[in-house]
């Protein structure tokens, strides 16, 4: 579970979801004050508007295709869901209904278990993300010792309510950091090194720079692929920017770029 910065995505259905708002609204609040009155019959049941794929298509973009809960790849079908994170069952007034904030990208099996439970940890919350890490010796989610004590039973909240640290998630989680890191991270910088020595050797277009460089796209190209395949993209897009930070910032790439370059969202 990492953080999902809807502040800075470009393609927020804004307008879209105020005009469902207007039109919806009014039948959700009725519905809801109806049924936590036991009212007998209840009014039909309204239309769920944020299936429009006006609104989906972005969240799924802006989740990357991931469970905003567990991480695994959610595409389409039936395994792929709008979560509202403060649930329509609560939502007496309808404020949060057709909220863009109150929006998650989530797999069938999270969103099941969640249904209205709440408060759970939030991926779009700066302040809560920052309190929680990755275990990377065992695949799970942790709160920092120092986190609050509210976070601390959201996060087991969460545990109780998603499959963040739950079925194979944990598990699928540290082999995926282990190949990131081992293999991946550490080959690429091994095979820029070897092209920036014959870069200063023999000049970046002689023939044994080339081949260097060459071999370096290759296991590129295996980075990529391993992003293509989906699952837990935001562990490794932090995995990578965390590797470029602070161990080797020579690399001639971001995770964003990798992303791009990949196609996988276009897909």
């Amino acid at each position: 579970m990492h953080f999902i910065n809807k502040d800075s995505f470009p393609e927020s259905p804004i307008a879209l979801l105020a005009k469902l708002n207007i039109e919806h609204r009014p039948d959700w609040k009725l519905y809801n004050q109806a049924r936590l009155s036991k009212e007998k019959p209840l009014p039909k049941k309204p239309v769920a508007a944020w299936l429009n794929e006006g609104i989906r298509l972005p969240l799924k973009k802006l989740f990357l295709k991931n469970c905003g809960y567990c991480g695994i790849h959610s595409d389409t079908g039936h395994d792929a869901e709008v979560d509202h994170h403060f649930p329509i069952s609560k939502d007496v007034e309808g404020d949060f209904i057709f909220d863009w904030d109150n929006y998650v990208w989530s797999c069938h099996s999270c969103n099941s278990m969640k249904r209205s439970k709440y408060p759970l940890l939030n991926p779009c919350s700066a302040n809560e993300m920052s309190n929680l890490f990755f275990h990377s010796t065992d695949g799970r989610y942790l709160c920092d010792s120092l986190a609050p004590k509210e976070l601390k039973i959201k996060l087991q909240f969460t545990i109780q309510h998603t499959n963040i640290n739950g079925k194979n998630r944990p598990a699928r989680r540290r082999l995926i950091y282990r190949n990131l890191n081992e293999n991946h991270l550490s080959g690429l910088k091994i095979a820029y090194d070897l092209y920036l020595v014959e870069c200063d050797a023999n000049g970046p277009y002689s023939e044994e720079a080339l081949t260097k460089l060459n071999y370096f796209e290759e296991k590129k190209d295996r980075l990529l692929e391993l992003i293509k395949s989906g699952d837990y993209l935001h562990l490794i897009k932090h995995t990578i920017n965390t590797f470029l930070k602070e161990t080797y910032k020579n690399l001639p790439f971001t995770f964003d770029q990798l992303l791009e370059e990949s196609k996988y969202l276009d897909e």
